[in-house]
Order: C-alpha cells, then sequence, then structure tokens
C-alpha cells in the first residue's frame, strides 16, 4: 500500500504502555463489527480521545453519536468524512474528547464493582423474601391439618 513511510506498526505492546500510546492519538477507530465491546474503546475515551465506531451492538452501548465521538454505518465514504471532520476540526475534536473521558467515568472498576455489588445484594433480598414467602405458606399449610 505504499504507506510504509506514514505508518508504523508496533505489534503487540506491553500493558503498561497502552496509556502513552494512547496520548500520543488525536482519534481513536474501532471499524470492527465483532470486537464490539472492547475494553480498548473505554480506554481511549478515558486517555480523552473522540470515538469512532461501526454500528454494531456493543459499540452504540458505549459510544454517543455525536456526543463522546461517532457511530457510522459500515460505509467507507462515510468513515473517510468523518475522519477527515475530526482531523481538521480542533474545536469538535476535543469537545468529543472531553465528553468520552467524563462518559468514561461510568466504567470505572469502583463504580461498575459497586453496581454489580447492588444488583447481588438485590438479588439476595429478594431470594429471602421468597423464602419467607414459601415458608409462610407452609406453615399455613400444615396449621390447617392440625
Amino acid at each position: 500500500m505504499n504507506i510504509s513511510d506514514k505508518v508504523h506498526f508496533t505489534g503487540m505492546v506491553d500493558y503498561k504502555f497502552v496509556p502513552c500510546y494512547l496520548a500520543s492519538a488525536d482519534i481513536f477507530v474501532t471499524p470492527s463489527r465483532t470486537e464490539t465491546f472492547g475494553l480498548s474503546t473505554v480506554e481511549a475515551m478515558a486517555a480523552g480521545l473522540p470515538v469512532v465506531g461501526i454500528d454494531a451492538p456493543g459499540t452504540t452501548d458505549i459510544i454517543e453519536d455525536g456526543i463522546t465521538g461517532f457511530i457510522l454505518p459500515e460505509d467507507l465514504g462515510v468513515l473517510t468524512a468523518r475522519l477527515v471532520l475530526l482531523a481538521t476540526d480542533f474545536e469538535l475534536r476535543k469537545r468529543l474528547g472531553r465528553q468520552a473521558l467524563e462518559a468514561s467515568k461510568k466504567y470505572d472498576i469502583q463504580t461498575t464493582t459497586g453496581i454489580l455489588l447492588q444488583h447481588y445484594q438485590q438479588l439476595v433480598e429478594a431470594s429471602q423474601r421468597r423464602k419467607r414467602g414459601v415458608r409462610k405458606k407452609v406453615i399455613r399449610l400444615l396449621d390447617r391439618f392440625k
């Protein structure tokens, strides 16, 4: 493709260096239809990058179209146009990046762990209520035979 003087493929990068690579970028693009809820998208948002992704389940759960980046149809022309827009409109790129950074906070490990624990607590409480309800019904049934 004659791009070797413009593109450097690093291969595998140690995870501890990923933030450095993200910090050196201006835009994060994830055009995959199959790897749609990637940690990489959230990490890019946490680095303050606007994100561009294909309209696919998972991706649309993370990226807010026009707010934290763009959700695009699977169309090379549309992808190219949005990338040119982001590359040339500094204010738009920065605004989307700031909003992406803010939105990424809901994926913080402390936040998500707290939500998970709340769900477990609700399940435990619901289970206890059901058990008490069954126990009462059994006791009432047995009382009929006394």
